[in-house]
């Protein structure tokens, strides 16, 4: 086989053998660039393709989150322009539980991870209770409920919001949300709530 190319070779005139030689190099040089440079260029075209529908993804899914938070915003601002202002009850001491299960089932339905929850009776100093006199909440005891939880903010606001909206009396005490560093869309929080037990 290659003494018949070699015959070839030698048969072909001197302007046959330039061109065969420039046609060898030509692919020499096309085989050697797509081997060590295009490869590894269409490798990283590959990932950051995949990096860019993720980002988008993540974007059109904040996006929704969004929406529904401007919904709620609206929702709210119509219920309290209705001027029906929902009683509140106050529960006795013996259904602090029934009220914990109900905190627990709103945030299963709002998709929040409870990782603890402890309620804890409010202790009252010498001056709290003289300033407690006067006021017509000093016959009920204080309870704090704290929660630590997993969630986002779409979430948290949709389960702070039906919190309020319970028939029990439930308020905002204190919020802390920290970062979650392994999911960027979820935020660990640490949420009180204060109650009022007969």
């Amino acid at each position: 086989m290659t003494a018949k190319l070699k015959d070839l070779f030698e048969k072909a005139t001197s302007d046959s053998k330039k061109i065969i030689i420039i046609v060898l190099f030509a692919f020499t040089i096309f085989y050697l660039d797509y081997s060590l440079v295009l490869k590894a260029q269409i490798s990283n075209l590959g990932k950051l393709s995949s990096r860019a529908l993720k980002t988008k993804s993540d974007i059109d899914k904040l996006q929704k989150e969004l929406l529904a938070v401007k919904d709620i915003k609206l929702k709210q601002e119509s219920e309290g322009a209705s001027g029906q202002e929902k009683t509140k009850k106050i529960i006795g001491e013996d259904q602090v539980p029934a009220l914990l299960n109900e905190i627990s089932e709103i945030a299963n339905k709002n998709q929040i991870r409870i990782n603890q929850i402890k309620p804890a009776k409010v202790t009252k100093d010498a001056k709290s209770l003289k300033s407690a006199k006067a006021t017509p909440v000093s016959k009920f005891g204080g309870y704090t409920i704290t929660l630590d939880l997993s969630s986002d903010y779409h979430h948290l606001g949709s389960f702070i919001n039906d919190l309020e909206n319970a028939e029990t009396f439930l308020s905002v005490d204190d919020l802390k949300i920290v970062p979650n560093a392994s999911d960027y869309f979820r935020q660990n929080i640490k949420l009180v709530l204060k109650t009022y037990v007969k």
